[in-house]
């Protein structure tokens, strides 16, 4: 069944022609009204929520999001993968050395543990803003007495100035540290009065050398392997960034560490000289 038209047959049977006529172009115009209103308010209402896009929404450039120096931390802004990129140990650790002032990174050294002789494990975070003599000690070597004597000597004069001492028990070369862990506290105790940390035995060079001496041993390798400790009673001064700054042989040579660490004590966290930063 065909449904009526809302318009009025423009020609009715009736004799209202001009009234029916007039009837159906009002209606007409109200239809035509309606359909007009329709059309701009849906414009307008699609301009005004772009106009209130524009306002709550604003593009952000990814590159700008962690547009800033790799010494600097990440803020809120930045992305997620950028954060974790930025602070992952590896770039921490490869840009390091190339980091200066209070923007300095934490070095690697820090996050290193050991095993002290007595089995307690140490973080070397807690000798950071020191100055570290870290060396390879053993009881049956010809340099072992003038070492642990220097040694010692070198901790009473500068330990209370921020110098520590780390000394790893190494059986290596020449076998020359056979004992165990209380066999050698005992000797370097009793015998040489010695008061400075003593760690767990461990290798200093090769495949299975301890992670600290990997990375002191970059200091004086070309390769940056593990191979530079040659001998017992190897020294590494380390400086209170913890970076390895200066490496000494078997021999003792009180003059020269004793003008290193001084050198050394005389600096600030950052490197830069105490006496220069105080005028």
């Amino acid at each position: 069944m065909r449904r009526p038209s809302p318009l009025l047959p423009l020609h009715p049977k009736s004799g209202r022609h001009k009234q029916d006529l007039s009837t159906n172009i009002k209606r007409f115009l109200l239809l035509a009204g309606v359909a007009a209103a329709l059309i701009f308010g849906g414009l307008a209402l699609k301009q005004l929520n772009d106009s209130r896009a524009e306002k709550t929404f604003t593009a952000v450039d990814p590159q700008s999001m962690h547009d800033h120096g790799p010494d600097e931390p990440c803020g809120e802004s930045c992305s997620k993968d950028h954060h974790q990129h930025n602070d992952h140990p590896l770039n921490i650790m490869n840009s390091g050395a190339k980091q200066h002032a209070e923007v300095t990174p934490e070095a690697p050294l820090y996050p290193m543990v050991a095993e002290d002789i007595d089995g307690k494990e140490h973080i070397m975070r807690e000798y950071k803003g020191m100055v570290l003599l870290i060396t390879n000690v053993a009881s049956e070597c010809g340099y072992t007495e003038s070492n642990y004597k220097g040694l010692q000597q070198l901790y009473d004069k500068y330990h209370d100035r921020g110098l520590e001492i780390l000394a790893f028990p190494c059986n290596q070369f020449g076998s020359q540290e056979p004992g165990d862990g209380l066999t050698i506290k005992e000797f370097a105790q009793k015998r040489y009065h010695v008061t400075f940390p003593l760690f767990k035995k461990v290798d200093v060079n090769g495949p299975r050398a301890h992670p600290i001496w990997k990375y002191v041993n970059i200091l004086n390798s070309k390769d940056t392997d593990a191979k530079a400790a040659d001998w017992n009673f190897n020294k590494y001064l380390i400086d209170k960034r913890g970076y390895p700054v200066k490496h000494f042989a078997s021999a003792f040579d009180l003059v020269s560490l004793e003008a290193d660490i001084e050198a050394q004590l005389g600096k600030d966290s950052a490197g830069a000289s105490l006496n220069t930063a105080s005028q």
